[in-house]
């Protein structure tokens, strides 16, 4: 039974939809009973914005959908595992700065155990909707390499899959052009 109340609850909630439907209703309720009241040009002057004001409305909804989707939902609507700012980032196609290392995370509360930078990035993808990035650790051998892939869901949420393997015969090198890395063979030999 609660459960049942709480869903009326949660579909009775005003969002800025319903706020924008009320005031058109209410507005062209009102103006049409003041047409049927008036005669002559004021009657032609309301009838005309009676026809217009709700064209204006809906482009100036569509206009709001276009460039600001977010601004219909109310943060309910997002779910109580995504934060709405990073969510609002992300649908206007702002990405944060790429993290190298544990030392670029703007994070006052970042605890750590151990040499989190053990992992060395060899390089990295970052858009809005998702991240790509491979990570490599030398062993003995060879490396140890982890494949990362984040994606955003329509919900908000993350989905995030990630791999590692071994592979013998190599070294970590720093790319002779550019600031990233890669893998090269542990001998000198390029074949």
């Amino acid at each position: 039974m609660a459960a049942s109340n709480e869903k009326i609850k949660a579909s009775r909630r005003s969002t800025p939809l319903w706020v924008i439907s009320l005031f058109v209703s209410l507005s062209e309720a009102t103006l049409g009973v003041a047409v049927t009241q008036t005669a002559g040009a004021i009657q032609v002057t309301l009838t005309i914005f009676v026809v217009l004001f709700p064209v204006l409305i809906a482009a100036g909804f569509f206009a709001v959908l276009w460039w600001k989707p977010y601004a219909f939902y109310p943060p309910s609507e997002y779910g109580g595992h995504v934060n709405v700012e990073q969510y609002i980032q992300a649908i206007r196609g702002i990405a944060g700065p790429i993290v190298k290392e544990t030392k670029d995370v703007q994070d006052e509360g970042l605890e750590t155990f151990g040499n989190p930078d053990r992992l060395t990035l060899l390089f990295k993808v970052k858009s809005s909707t998702w991240i790509r990035s491979t990570k490599a650790m030398q062993a003995y051998g060879g490396c140890v390499v982890q494949f990362s892939t984040k994606s955003l869901m329509p919900d908000g949420s993350w989905n995030i899959a990630e791999a590692a393997t071994y592979v013998p015969g190599v070294r970590i090198q720093n790319e002779p052009e550019g600031e990233g890395k890669f893998l090269a063979p542990l001998n000198n030999d390029t074949r």
